[in-house]
């Protein structure tokens, strides 16, 4: 009695740990990110603002939803291995073990989806790093460049200029453009969501199988 209270209250750590980090990394993608200075004439910068490629509900269904199913089929229908004294395994037995590996397994899915949202989130916020539509969604209000530029290179026998200026040029700022919301995700391009997702639920399949 006094081992299933132990495992339980691990479980039950667990459990309380994962929510903690949740709530975390919710918290750190509503608040604003670093705001790196950019220059307006990047052109790794200057690419039409679109929607994503790939949904961020579509990389749910792929790295958590698929994943779990799977794991809940295999968990169900594969028999556990009979007893070392070679005794069979009573159903009821077995039962337990199905869903006791059923569990165990969801909550590795459960810690790299949560785990990988929590670091993910505090790296995007930390770096500030510009997506590649960053301008068209920044919609700089370039009469004010002069009173926001920080320095840089600049000459004039080459064509264009590397002065880097502020977030505060931009007029999506104040949700003049694409939004408050879309402009402070505009500085969330590093490290990818949908990659680390991936690769997280990807090492997780691999142990298990």
């Amino acid at each position: 009695m006094q081992y299933f209270n132990r495992l339980t209250f691990s479980y039950v750590l667990d459990c309380a740990v994962l929510c903690a980090f949740a709530v975390i990394g919710g918290i750190f993608s509503i608040v604003s990110p670093k705001r790196r200075a950019f220059s307006l004439t990047d052109p790794s910068i200057s690419f039409p603002y679109g929607p994503d490629t790939v949904s961020v509900s579509t990389v749910f269904l792929a790295t958590v939803v698929a994943p779990a199913a799977i794991v809940t089929v295999v968990c169900l229908a594969v028999v556990p291995h009979p007893s070392g004294n070679g005794t069979p395994t009573s159903p009821s037995l077995k039962w337990r073990r199905k869903l006791w590996e059923l569990f165990t397994s969801l909550l590795g899915l459960a810690f790299a989806a949560i785990l990988g949202f929590f670091l993910t989130q505090s790296m995007k916020n930390l770096f500030g790093k510009p997506r590649p539509d960053f301008l068209d969604r920044c919609n700089p209000n370039i009469t004010l460049m002069q009173q926001y530029d920080v320095g840089g290179f600049s000459s004039e026998f080459l064509e264009g200029t590397s002065v880097h200026v502020t977030w505060e040029i931009c007029q999506s700022k104040n949700g003049s453009g694409v939004g408050l919301s879309e402009f402070d995700d505009g500085f969330r391009s590093f490290p990818s969501g949908h990659c680390t997702s991936k690769h997280a639920h990807n090492c997780v399949e691999e142990t298990n199988c």
